[in-house]
């Protein structure tokens, strides 16, 4: 009898030699379980002890095989990243060439340091290192807008209020200006080693890198400068 499906998968993969009586008396269902998730440890990014696997309760039917002197073949199928539901190929092959394959859908949860408010933070506050911590959590997926230091909140503005423990993300956040429309800013050129200072007006808010309208109070002409700092502008382009 022969059972055999063709699968897309890449193309680095784990082999496990034939089975001998002893192993075979193990069960097909235990030896895939435990390539499945040595696989799995030695090809995902994560540090040990950081993933959690779980593999489904019930495999495909692999009766059509014979147990002894078993060849199994493992490799991942599609892209992405090790979290959450991630698909497995298994080729199993015996000694009379009989086959079979399938697709194990392993779930993987990943420990993740997160940061969170310290205490109630009530919003529109520029944020300090102090006001969170970080908390390692469990998670199904990595989230981008999710923050993992406190140097990614410090010196920016909260939006919106957040209780004891909650996360912070950077929807929440926003840069602070570092210039301000109708102040004095301190307006430098810099072009080909020649260093040229003067002040100039802003003519509108910006945060770092923002490129904005300065009027030059020497000359009263509009220029565009880059915000490199506080109340502190560069042309260097």
């Amino acid at each position: 009898m022969l059972c055999w499906a063709l699968l897309t998968t890449l193309s680095v993969s784990l082999f496990l030699p034939w089975l001998g009586p002893a192993e075979a008396g193990e069960g097909i269902d235990a030896r895939i379980r435990e390539g499945v998730r040595r696989y799995i440890e030695r090809s995902m990014p994560w540090p040990a002890g950081e993933a959690r696997i779980e593999l489904p309760g019930l495999l495909p039917d692999v009766s059509c095989l014979e147990e002894r002197g078993l060849r199994m073949e493992i490799e991942r199928s599609g892209v992405g990243e090790y979290v959450g539901g991630v698909p497995i190929m298994v080729r199993l092959a015996d000694r009379k060439g009989q086959r079979r394959s399938f697709v194990v859908h392993a779930r993987i949860e990943v420990a993740r340091n997160v940061v969170v408010a310290g205490g109630t933070l009530q919003g529109n506050r520029t944020l300090v290192a102090d006001d969170v911590r970080i908390e390692k959590k469990w998670v199904w997926r990595i989230d981008p807008k999710l923050l993992n230091s406190p140097d990614q909140v410090e010196g920016k503005r909260l939006m919106v209020s957040v209780p004891a423990g909650g996360e912070i993300t950077t929807y929440m956040l926003q840069e602070p200006k570092l210039v301000k429309r109708g102040k004095v800013v301190r307006l430098q050129l810099d072009r080909g080693g020649i260093q040229i200072s003067t002040l100039g007006i802003c003519e509108e808010d910006g945060v770092m890198d923002a490129l904005v309208r300065i009027k030059n109070m020497s000359s009263n002409r509009i220029v565009y400068a880059k915000v490199k700092g506080e109340n502190h502008v560069v042309i260097d382009f």
